[in-house]
């Protein structure tokens, strides 16, 4: 992850203030580790039926490669149940179950239009129609999860044109899909498609997928009747508290658990 600006304190030199920890990654996700491992401690002290296996991988954040490689050396499988441990940030401040997460795809949109001298305003300016694609696409309908509420879209990374005096000829952005159940990667890809053919743009406009070594992470959804679900439910009314189930809107690694191996899983952070 980049620090980004705004920073009031340096993100890359961990700072302690009445007893908070500052600096970039400090809460994602230091506390949730160790708490895993000391519970991992008092279960070998216990008389204990099963196995339990704690791993502690890299890239969670952007592409899952440690957990997707785990899965494909087998190492992850057959699991009775998942616990992850991602803070509560994923969903909001309280104390939440999560067993829903929203999927999450990513396109490479290229507009091609025709370049030409600025100053005679020939030609087709590619920035121009890539502003009207983005402009639709932020106000594009997504479809509602009564869970996962609804889907999302972000630009998040814009380019092109060549020098000040060009009418540019090309221009490409980035785009972050959001999706709940029932928004394939086909289902959005082809709403993108649509899109750019009602706009009726005098650009050509190539949509591709962002191209990743694993697969995209797809919406799941663990029903609440699930025994780790259940468990979770039962281990809080010991201490008097009543967690709520809810959806994170952002993937992590329990997108794959849940979609690609169907191990039942839930999340529980501290905040």
């Amino acid at each position: 992850m980049f620090a980004s600006e705004g920073w009031t304190k340096s993100p890359t030199e961990p700072t302690i203030e009445n007893g908070k920890l500052y600096g970039l990654g400090a809460l994602d996700q230091k506390a949730g580790i160790a708490i895993q491992l000391m519970q991992l401690l008092r279960l070998k002290n216990k008389k204990f039926r099963g196995t339990v296996t704690f791993t502690g991988v890299v890239d969670e954040e952007l592409q899952s490669l440690g957990t997707y490689d785990l899965i494909q050396k087998g190492i992850i499988k057959d699991f009775d149940a998942a616990l992850f441990s991602e803070p509560g940030i994923i969903c909001g401040d309280g104390l939440f179950i999560v067993n829903s997460v929203r999927g999450r795809y990513a396109f490479n949109v290229k507009v091609h239009g025709k370049s030409g001298h600025g100053s005679q305003k020939k030609g087709i300016n590619a920035i121009v129609d890539a502003a009207k694609l983005i402009e639709a696409i932020d106000k594009m309908k997504t479809k509602k999860h009564p869970i996962m509420g609804s889907g999302v879209t972000c630009v998040s990374k814009v380019g092109g044109g060549t020098d000040f005096f060009l009418v540019p000829d090309h221009c490409e952005f980035m785009l972050h899909r959001g999706a709940v159940a029932g928004e394939s990667k086909e289902y959005c890809y082809k709403q993108l498609k649509d899109l750019v053919k009602s706009l009726k743009l005098k650009s050509r406009v190539d949509i591709e997928f962002f191209e990743r070594p694993n697969p995209f992470l797809d919406p799941c959804i663990v029903d609440d009747k699930e025994k780790i679900v259940q468990l979770a439910k039962s281990s809080f009314k010991k201490f008097g508290l009543k967690p709520e189930l809810k959806n994170s809107d952002s993937v992590f690694d329990m997108n794959y658990t849940v979609a690609l191996c169907g191990i039942p899983s839930i999340n529980i952070g501290p905040n």
